[in-house]
């Protein structure tokens, strides 16, 4: 039996109902790896629900100033570090898979521990600081560790930016428990949005559409309104732009667990994904379309390999494009939606790949031991 261990960010507990992409990932990651008979131990946050041993990375009661946070950020990763290199040192791990920005690299080649599997899950900015990769890169092409981009716009990013090697470069797509998304195929009349309450989701956009377009419209995610600041919702924000905006066509709803988003996403028209930023490989139109709704989002990285265009939901330029497909969301066929997902992003299709990753490295590993 292969022992693996999965290390994730401190910050946020892993767990199905987890409101970060990451975190909802490496709970199911840990689901599939736990499935395929790994003896899987999981570094994250004291409050997080994973398949395998859980390992205390990250602590809930930690709180700090926001003139704080940078120093915050800096020692919850510190303590990461420090559970990392403590449970190789006493452990028999035959590889690490990294979900905390390249932690768990530095780590083991600083111990010359195993080989890791280091996901991009984000922009390659928020990835190990440049300049310290660029430091130890003569040391990471002495071993065998992989490197797994949850989309092709992401590989090529880190490529460029950082200059991995193509053939130490996979990609991976994220999985999602499909079954956890039950189809339907008659929804009620209402557009949804569903994600962080901040400019670059932009669910203004969403909320303005739906308006124009004589629709109503839920908007779920972010914090309740009257909450502090969060990186989920940005009240100011949230003032100036969505305050003024909510009305009896305008439901607002807040945080969703995994059985409200589900009731509310299957039961949607249409998920409107308004977001600006150049996505990873957004969670919530797979989420979505495995429910049978269709997704507009604007043609950017990320929905533009997981959409299909005139399909499974409408991929548009601009806001006016957008209101056109919202008139012709009937068009799409919502067991096409479903099928799509199922066929192509369902967690244990993940899961197998990662099984085959992990299968490669050890083999190497092999074969480099006995030359």
């Amino acid at each position: 039996m292969k022992d693996i261990l999965l290390v994730t960010p401190p910050f946020i507990p892993v767990s199905k109902d987890s409101v970060a992409g990451i975190e909802q990932i490496s709970y199911t990651l840990s689901k599939t790896l736990h499935e395929q008979g790994y003896n899987l131990s999981v570094i994250a946050r004291e409050d997080s629900e994973v398949y395998g041993e859980l390992i205390v990375g990250g602590y809930k009661n930690i709180f700090y100033d926001d003139d704080s946070e940078q120093d915050y950020f800096f020692a919850a990763m510190y303590h990461t570090s420090s559970v990392l290199r403590n449970f190789i040192k006493k452990n028999n791990v035959d590889v690490v898979i990294d979900r905390c920005s390249g932690v768990s690299l530095r780590v083991s080649e600083e111990e010359s521990g195993p080989r890791v599997i280091s996901c991009l899950d984000m922009g390659s900015k928020y990835y190990m600081d440049s300049a310290f990769f660029n430091a130890i890169k003569q040391q990471l092409s002495n071993r065998d560790d992989q490197f797994v981009a949850v989309s092709k716009h992401i590989a090529h990013e880190y490529m460029n930016q950082l200059g991995i090697n193509e053939e130490k470069m996979n990609i991976i797509y994220n999985g999602i428990i499909t079954e956890n998304f039950p189809f339907c195929s008659q929804p009620e009349d209402y557009l949804l949005f569903l994600g962080r309450i901040s400019k670059g989701k932009a669910p203004h956009l969403a909320i303005k559409a739906a308006k124009e377009s004589r629709h109503k419209i839920i908007v779920a995610g972010g914090n309740i309104p009257g909450d502090s600041n969060s990186q989920y919702e940005d009240r100011q924000y949230f003032e100036e732009n969505i305050k003024s905006l909510l009305d009896e066509n305008v439901q607002w709803h807040g945080p969703a667990n995994l059985e409200q988003k589900v009731e509310l996403m299957k039961n949607a028209k249409a998920v409107l994904f308004t977001s600006q930023y150049n996505e990873a490989l957004a969670l919530v139109p797979l989420e979505a379309m495995a429910c049978g709704t269709p997704v507009i989002a604007f043609n950017k990285p990320g929905p533009n390999e997981t959409i299909i265009d005139g399909k499974t939901g409408y991929l548009v330029d601009d806001y006016s494009e957008m209101l056109l497909s919202i008139d012709n969301i009937g068009e799409i066929k919502r067991v096409n939606c479903r099928n799509h997902v199922v066929n192509n992003f369902d967690y244990k299709k993940m899961g197998e790949k990662y099984s085959d990753l992990i299968e490669h490295t050890l083999q190497t590993e092999e074969i480099i031991l006995l030359h």
